[in-house]
């Protein structure tokens, strides 16, 4: 069986995977294995927030719309058009910020 034949992918053995490669890269320390590893696993971690933080910002979009067009349809409009805006301000590349904007239009030929 290889040396590697028995490896799981654990938090404890990280440091052994990495002498077992040293020993396949000879001239490289520990320390700079570690370092790339890290600096991998820090970029996979920003990348995973960021995802989420996108997903995130289009649902805080779709649930801001909503409650402006609930605004809207009790009468309450002028705070409508301030959520319309404020969705438009903080989320401008989203879908209901398209929608958004319409519903501004709309609301401000009404006057």
């Amino acid at each position: 069986m290889s040396k590697r034949g028995d490896f799981s992918p654990t938090l404890r053995n990280r440091f052994a995977w990495i002498r077992i490669y040293l020993r396949e890269d000879e001239g490289v320390t520990a320390e700079k294995h570690l370092e790339r590893i890290t600096m991998i696993t820090a970029r996979l971690v920003l990348c995973a927030l960021c995802l989420m933080l996108l997903g995130c910002s289009d649902q805080k979009a779709k649930e801001l719309f909503e409650t402006a067009a609930f605004e809207e349809n009790q009468g309450n409009v002028p705070h409508a058009k301030q959520l319309y805006q404020e969705l438009v301000n903080l989320y401008p590349s989203t879908k209901v910020a398209e929608i958004a904007r319409t519903r501004l239009v709309d609301l401000d030929s009404r006057k």
